[in-house]
């Protein structure tokens, strides 16, 4: 599609053993100079327990940027941070404010700032086959059709979660 709507188009392969290569060296700098307890996520974000450190650190903010500009020295990639209590908040933190963000949500703001949280879509949505395993079942939940099942939809495909 990408090449019909721009037929200059210059696709370049990734170079995947590279990205695993940076993705290995920037988690090998936070476990070594930061945590040693880390959970890495994907290839291009993970979990660092900061417990002990925050509990050291004057001004978190500035040890935050200091990491960041540290980060970014010995890897040569950015990055965004999220500072909270849970992994969740972390990560809603993280996202937050990109490129180059830093959001450091403390306990006893996380009830107001869950609440200043709008949906990303309009609807929930729960698919389930039908008793012969042959239709998808969408049930919505949009105010006009709460509890009504719509069976027009093709048969089952199967989806391959791995590509």
């Amino acid at each position: 599609l990408a090449k019909r709507l721009c037929p200059s188009l210059v696709v370049l392969p990734g170079d995947y053993k590279y990205y695993q290569e940076l993705s290995n060296k920037f988690f090998s700098y936070l476990k070594n100079n930061v945590s040693p307890i880390i959970e890495i996520g994907s290839i291009d974000e993970c979990f660092v327990d900061m417990t002990s450190i925050m509990k050291e650190v004057k001004d978190p903010l500035a040890y935050l940027k200091k990491l960041q500009l540290d980060l970014k020295k010995e890897t040569g990639l950015s990055c965004s941070i999220g500072l909270s209590v849970t992994k969740f908040l972390a990560k809603m933190g993280s996202d937050y404010k990109k490129p180059l963000g830093i959001t450091i949500i403390k306990k006893k703001d996380v009830e107001k700032i869950v609440k200043q949280i709008e949906p990303e879509v309009d609807f929930t949505f729960f698919l389930t086959l039908d008793k012969d395993g042959e239709r998808i079942m969408v049930t919505d939940n949009t105010p006009k059709n709460v509890g009504k099942q719509r069976t027009n939809l093709p048969k089952v495909m199967k989806l391959d979660i791995d590509k």
